[in-house]
């Protein structure tokens, strides 16, 4: 639980810093992203620190964008299918913190997130920990299909957490707290306007029982993200 609440700490407190820029070398950008649409492109992009995931954040310009980002995305997903062996959360979490983390590393980290099968309880901590960390921390991009995988399994984590917060002892309550924060924070970076209910109920859930600033950091943050003023008003009020 304190591995969550640090990873919730470090990614609410990184909000106003993360800012992709898709506005420069807009030739370039195309000229890169061609060139990863090819099988060579892309091995040699896979041995790279950020290679295809920067051309598959950035391919988003030009007059070929839709049809290069589509591609490039395209091949990032037959990637991404390749069957793989299954490793245990420890091992996960050792590969996420290699000094040279590559795309390689990165798709093999998706590949067990979403393509593995593991035990109930390492599949929660992989999606509430191990995910967030390899988009945020990592910077590497997942194909939108499995962002919604893993929007909707935070939706449904935050509604079943609100639904019972009253009846937990002190020791389920902390566990849930760090879940449902990282549920929140990632919520906020990916999430949508219409998250943005769940999110204030989240805190009304949790408030009268956690008396803990990360709650209205965690909460606040998300809904700033999200655009959501009405929401974020409510909340200190």
């Amino acid at each position: 639980m304190k591995k969550i609440i640090s990873l919730v700490l470090s990614f609410t407190l990184i909000f106003g810093s993360v800012a992709p820029s898709y506005a420069q070398g807009k030739g370039k950008l195309v000229r890169q992203a061609t060139k990863a649409l090819t099988q060579e492109g892309l091995t040699k992009n896979l041995g790279r620190v950020n290679g295809l995931s920067t051309v598959l954040r950035e391919a988003t310009v030009g007059a070929q964008a839709s049809q290069i980002h589509l591609r490039v995305s395209q091949l990032y997903n037959s990637q991404l299918a390749l069957r793989t062996v299954s490793k245990s959360y420890a091992d996960i979490s050792s590969l996420m913190k290699l000094s040279t983390f590559t795309d390689a590393n990165g798709l093999e980290v998706a590949r067990q997130i979403f393509m593995v099968e593991h035990a109930a309880l390492d599949k929660e901590l992989l999606l509430l920990n191990t995910l967030p960390e390899l988009l945020i921390t990592k910077g590497f991009p997942i194909i939108e299909s499995r962002i919604n995988e893993a929007l909707e399994f935070y939706r449904r984590s935050l509604l079943e957490t609100n639904s019972k917060v009253s009846t937990l002892s002190v020791a389920e309550l902390g566990e849930s707290f760090g879940k449902s924060m990282s549920a929140v924070a990632t919520l906020g970076f990916y999430g949508t306007s219409a998250d943005a209910k769940l999110l204030l109920q989240t805190y009304e859930a949790f408030v009268p029982y956690v008396n803990d600033a990360a709650l209205q950091l965690a909460v606040g943050r998300s809904l700033l993200a999200r655009g959501a003023y009405g929401e974020l008003k409510a909340l200190w009020l």
